[in-house]
């Protein structure tokens, strides 16, 4: 199990989900599939960004819910969630 940390807009992020009812069990499930280093569903296709984003992994938690962290050996920190829009 890795430590983990969520930044302060992941969890502005976290509450704007909530209000828009996107399925939190579905977004907390990856979360903690990344915790305890668990294989993603295929449905997630996480892959590393580029460009200015090239330390940040994303992961698809639903359809057009993107999720931001960056993940070591020993933690992981929560950066974003949203949709492409909002995060790009």
């Amino acid at each position: 199990m890795l430590d983990y940390y969520f930044s302060n807009q992941f969890k502005k992020d976290l509450k704007l989900s909530q209000k828009r009812r996107c399925n939190m069990s579905v977004i907390y499930d990856v979360i903690i599939d990344i915790i305890f280093e668990d294989p993603l569903p295929d449905h997630c296709r996480p892959h590393r960004l580029s460009g200015n984003l090239v330390k940040y992994t994303e992961c698809h938690a639903m359809n057009d819910v993107l999720l931001l962290y960056e993940a070591d050996e020993e933690k992981v920190v929560f950066f974003r969630l949203g949709t492409h829009s909002d995060l790009f």
